[in-house]
């Protein structure tokens, strides 16, 4: 049995090493796709689906974050933004921001994420919301550079939304901040923005200035003084100064440059009506009718591409469904929450029946323990007093007769001392029998037989006769230096009348425990002994 026992605690061992062995084998294949990422390496749903998969069930909050993410990562760059959106709100879902160890910046970044979509598809408020999100959760993962760029972005929207006020506070704020953590590089990349507000307003001083500190420090210039690909509006803004100087050529330089550096949509619409604007300048008509088709259709492709209709029923689908499957999973955790909390009050009364039944019995199991002692001491007691009776019908002329009774009475005296524990009592048991034979005490010893206690008549009618009695008993165990509790002064005067412990408890209506407690207490009181031992006797010596 020992051996099976040691096999199963083995098997448990190695099961708990293989799966964390597992956990951290795709954990490090997570990260490496996150590095891929990261360095614009591509990488598809079907590389990323077996982390998520695992990570769904095997993984932390965090980890489920970063799956989820990348899932939504390889559906942006394949341009499926509705899929995208929908990994990238299944991530946030994941996140605990609750817990410390929450990865705030990876939290950031997926909302982000989302922020870009909505401005790809010229969804601006959406977009807003967003970027506010992520500004938030850069600053909780102390990341400064990506709060600082998340607020920037921020005026992109307010620009789309026409809000150049807007626009231009956070642009010029983000601007600031950069500078003041001294990253020139990337205050000077935020300038977009300010750029064409300027060239909107004709202030063509200011976006000459900032066109130029654009070019000089943002770093998106490579040697040859050829831009980004990401960033050729700055060959539209380009464009826009010249034309708004009136350098004709210099403007369709730069708009046939942004017509050459990228195809994409965007690109062409810019490019198109920036060649447009010149030819109408110009009034060359053969280009104004050549430009105005090529600008049409390339506004009518960038509309389609930017239409925002799928992408905002995405996200509102998602929040009704989010909305439902969040009311029917707290329903489920009430439901669960009741279930068990009915279950605990369930097995509470169970317990708390079992532990009154249990307590029940042995008050009964005591009070029959008390009633078979008390009674066998009664008897004893009946039976003394009858051979006491007998005792004295016998002359001295009977001498057996008498010799017999004194044996039985010696043999009832010894049985009665040994219930009180104490067979040294011989001396004063002769003398007090007028006294322990009583009506009073005989209806006490009755009372304990039956384990009922004594009620405040009897105990007044039993000190009226101790005091009668035993006057200077009395007057000593009353001293007031002593300060016996009354408890204390009845169980001294229940032993002096030889009443053993388990009927004083019942008379009391104390447990034997708080009796033999008190018999210790007013021992130390009256004698100065520690403990309840020899109390009986020093009572009846006293």
């Amino acid at each position: 049995m020992r051996k099976l026992h040691h096999i199963f605690l083995l098997f448990l061992l190695l099961s708990a090493c293989t799966s964390k062995s597992q956990y951290d084998a795709m954990r490090r294949g997570l990260d490496s796709l996150n590095e891929r990422n990261r360095s614009d390496q591509p990488f598809t749903a079907a590389d990323v689906q077996p982390y998520v998969d695992f990570f769904d069930s095997h993984g932390t909050s965090n980890d489920q974050l970063l799956a989820y993410y990348l899932l939504g990562r390889s559906y942006h760059e394949q341009g499926e933004a509705p899929m995208a959106l929908k990994y990238y709100q299944q991530a946030i879902e994941c996140a605990d921001t609750t817990d410390a160890d929450c990865d705030f910046g990876q939290l950031s970044r997926v909302y982000g994420q989302k922020a870009s979509l909505f401005n790809m598809q010229r969804a601006p408020r959406l977009e807003l919301e967003a970027e506010r999100k992520a500004v938030d959760y850069a600053w909780r993962a102390n990341d400064t550079i990506s709060a600082v760029l998340f607020y920037g972005y921020i005026s992109g929207s307010y620009h789309m939304l026409n809000q150049m006020d807007s626009a231009l506070y956070y642009s010029q704020n983000a601007v600031r901040m950069f500078n003041g953590i001294g990253r020139s590089d990337l205050a000077a990349g935020m300038l977009g923005i300010e750029i064409d507000i300027y060239l909107r307003q004709k202030n063509y001083d200011k976006a000459k200035r900032l066109l130029d500190e654009y070019e000089t420090n943002s770093g998106f210039f490579d040697e040859e003084g050829v831009l980004s690909e990401q960033i050729e509006s700055f060959y539209y803004n380009k464009g826009l100064y010249y034309e708004g100087i009136c350098s004709v050529d210099s403007a369709e330089y730069y708009y046939r440059k942004l017509l050459t550096a990228n195809s994409s949509f965007n690109s062409r619409e810019a490019a198109y009506n920036g060649l447009l604007s010149i030819y109408r300048l110009l009034g060359n008509g053969d280009s104004i009718a050549k430009y105005s088709y090529l600008y049409c259709q390339a506004n009518d492709s960038a509309s389609f591409i930017h239409s925002a209709d799928e992408i905002t029923r995405v996200q509102a689908l998602y929040n009704y469904s989010e909305t439902e499957r969040r009311a029917i999973k707290n329903e489920h955790k009430a439901n669960k929450y009741k279930t068990i909390i009915y279950f605990i009050l369930l097995i509470i009364v169970i317990i708390s029946f079992i532990i009154f039944l249990f307590f029940k019995r042995q008050i009964q199991k005591q009070r029959k323990r008390y009633i078979k002692a008390n009674r066998a001491y009664s008897s004893l007691l009946t039976q003394y007093a009858n051979a006491r009776s007998d005792l004295k019908l016998a002359q001295l002329d009977y001498d057996v007769y008498r010799t017999s009774k004194e044996q039985e009475i010696q043999q009832l005296q010894h049985k009665i001392l040994s219930y009180q524990g104490n067979t040294n009592l011989y001396d004063k048991w002769d003398s007090e029998q007028a006294m322990l034979h009583s009506t009073i005490v005989t209806r006490l010893h009755k009372l304990a037989a039956k384990a009922e206690k004594a009620s405040e008549v009897e105990w007044k009618d039993l000190n009226i006769l101790v005091l009668d009695n035993k006057p200077e008993f009395i007057d000593k165990i009353c001293n007031e230096n002593l300060k016996l509790t009354d408890k204390e002064l009845r169980v001294c005067i229940l032993t002096r009348l030889l009443f053993i412990p388990s009927e004083i408890a019942v008379l009391l209506g104390l447990s034997k425990q708080r009796i033999t407690n008190i018999r210790a207490f007013a021992n130390k009181k009256l004698f100065n002994k520690e403990g309840s031992r020899n109390f009986d006797t020093n009572i009846q010596n006293l």
